[in-house]
């Protein structure tokens, strides 16, 4: 998005087509991009993965990195949101069921170069 003018999608090419890359929130500088996917190697169902980038004009992104067991259960993750200039703060659904409204939160470290 440039001011109040948005351009045309692209593909990020993070994943193969054969997968799902869901709910994408993307930090204010631009250089992290969380999202939820059923990619291999997670510890559920659909599991809070980030890739990052060197600028926010880049268009290569890191292959993709699990947030890992504080985040991600045997269930299934999904809808992560970033907040806070100073911290990148995840939530994250623990159960599916209608009744459960907990959610998850943890302070995720910053990736490799950040200060």
């Amino acid at each position: 998005k440039t001011g109040e003018s948005w351009s045309e999608p692209e593909n990020l090419e993070i994943l193969p087509d054969s997968l799902v890359a869901a709910h994408p929130a993307l930090t204010s500088d631009g250089l992290t991009l969380y999202f939820a996917s059923d990619l291999a190697g997670g510890y559920g169902g659909k599991d809070i993965w980030r890739v990052t980038r060197d600028d926010a004009g880049g268009r290569t992104w890191s292959k993709p990195v699990n947030a890992g067991p504080d985040i991600n259960t045997s269930g299934d993750e999904l809808f992560p949101f970033v907040r806070n200039e100073t911290h990148h703060r995840i939530s994250a659904p623990m159960d599916r069921s209608p009744s459960c409204r907990q959610l998850r939160q943890q302070q995720l470290p910053f990736p490799s170069g950040c200060a």
